[in-house]
């Protein structure tokens, strides 16, 4: 239910028509007691129109919209990762943004004066130009009337440090007692002379100038054109850099929903298009360096399936060579069982031969017992019959 109740506190906090803002949060973690701790952010949806209108007409297609108090605390927990809390100070041109970092925790509020603030007290105290007002600012220590253009820039001093002791007496009040001890400052207006001694002196905090970053690598292009020296300047703007990059904790997009549905279109289609041209040229280089290859692996493949082929006939011909020697074995083994069974019939033609012989004999011996040859021809039937007889 976490997403519902974050849509009635907006309702309920956010001081105008929630049909006439485009509203985000973040949950920045559990309070002490258990319970969740969330940021609202809103913009009214006429000026994020005409931001985009703006952009548009110089061919800018925006994918994010932030805040650039959300993008100098993407900063602040990406590059100083403090330990402790800290107090943030960003005077802007046209507004001032404080910032307590507590942890996982944070909290904004915006100060009611700015650099514009200070360029106005110096136009009319002397009677000069917005540029020589603004030159004054950065080099009123150099300046021979450096006493006189502080002495009109300390009221106003006066009162941004009040708004900054009511503003961190506030969220102690809310918290619980924190000790801040570190306030960094950063915007174009943190070059204002004589500011950062005035505010430790008044605040008794160390109060630090946003010089150099720790994670992010400048270029030498963007330090040639002077972003180095502007750091404190450009740090809202290098936060929302690493929130478009993924590395911010807070992500905030302010664009109206359509907007942010075609920007994942576009992104989802530059990803398929991209996949697709991918995949061609993959199989274009496949084809161009693994084209002889291939046919030559497909010869090595026919050849193999030869090879089974001849070595499959090869079995089945000793399995039929063992199953002929199978056979023949059996033959043998039938003809040996057969060998006795025509004795009997040898036997009854060798006795008819006999009987045949006897009768004959017989018959040759009446024969010579009539006749002359009666010697000779007894003498013949007596070898016959041992012939016969034997």
């Amino acid at each position: 239910k976490l997403a519902e109740l974050i849509g009635y506190e907006a309702q309920q906090n956010i001081p105008l028509p929630i049909d006439e803002v485009i509203w985000g949060s973040h949950v920045s973690g559990d309070t002490d007691d258990g319970e969740k701790e969330v940021g609202i952010f809103a913009v009214r949806s006429e000026e994020v129109s005409d931001i985009l209108i703006d952009f548009s007409q110089v061919g800018h297609e925006i994918d994010v919209l932030t805040l650039g108090n959300v993008g100098l605390l993407n900063l602040i927990r990406f590059d100083l990762r403090p330990t402790r809390p800290i107090v943030a100070l960003e005077i802007g041109s046209d507004h001032t943004d404080l910032i307590v970092v507590n942890g996982p925790r944070f909290w904004f509020r915006s100060l009611p004066i700015a650099g514009k603030d200070f360029t106005a007290a110096l136009e009319e105290r002397f009677g000069c130009t917005q540029e020589e007002a603004e030159n004054l600012k950065v080099t009123a220590a150099r300046s021979e009337h450096a006493a006189k253009i502080f002495q009109v820039l300390q009221p106003l001093l006066r009162d941004l440090v009040s708004e900054i002791n009511r503003s961190i007496g506030y969220y102690k009040s809310r918290v619980g007692e924190v000790k801040i001890e570190d306030l960094f400052l950063y915007g174009g207006s943190s070059k204002l002379v004589g500011l950062r001694k005035y505010l430790e002196e008044n605040l008794r905090i160390r109060v630090q100038m946003a010089k150099s970053l720790n994670r992010v690598r400048i270029s030498a292009d963007a330090s040639a054109s002077g972003l180095q020296q502007d750091l404190a300047l450009y740090s809202p703007a290098i936060g929302a850099g690493l929130q478009a990059l993924g590395l911010g904790e807070v992500d905030l997009n302010l664009l109206p929903q359509e907007k942010q549905e075609a920007v994942e279109f576009r992104k989802k289609q530059k990803t398929v298009l991209a996949a697709a041209a991918s995949l061609y040229l993959l199989i274009a280089f496949l084809v161009f360096n693994f084209g002889g290859k291939i046919d030559s692996a497909n010869e090595v493949k026919d050849t193999t399936k030869k090879v089974a082929q001849l070595n499959r006939n090869k079995s089945r011909l000793s399995d039929l060579a063992e199953q002929q020697s199978v056979v023949a074995l059996r033959q043998e083994e039938l003809v040996a069982r057969g060998e006795g069974r025509l004795a009997p019939r040898e036997i009854m033609e060798m006795l008819g031969l006999i009987l045949m012989a006897e009768t004959q004999s017989q018959r040759v011996s009446q024969r010579s017992e009539e006749g002359p040859e009666l010697d000779s021809t007894r003498g013949q039937v007596e070898a016959d019959m041992e012939v016969f007889n034997s």
